[in-house]
């Protein structure tokens, strides 16, 4: 199954991984980690930024430890939509 993972990125200030000088790459790392096959980046009007994963699950207790990654470095709630749409849809 292949999920899209909404992350809100936490303002600088609200969180010391964010403020780190080599944040951008630590998130890279971990949106390796949790196997993400691409990430799109959303930044709204008022600044507050918000990432956009897709990954391929094959057993939903995949979903706990990835959620735990995550939310370990930026504590916050990352959400798990299910891709509704047919592959062939995207052209990959």
């Amino acid at each position: 199954m292949r999920f899209l993972i909404k992350i809100d990125i936490p303002a600088r200030g609200k969180c010391a991984a964010v403020d780190a000088p080599d944040f951008e790459n630590e998130l890279t790392r971990l949106y390796l980690a949790v196997g993400a096959q691409s990430a799109y980046t959303r930044i709204n009007d008022n600044g507050a930024r918000t990432d956009a994963i897709v990954v391929e699950i094959s057993d939903v207790r995949e979903l706990e430890p990835k959620a735990k990654m995550i939310f370990g470095l930026l504590n916050v709630r990352p959400v798990f939509m299910l891709e509704t749409a047919k592959k062939d849809d995207f052209g990959f």
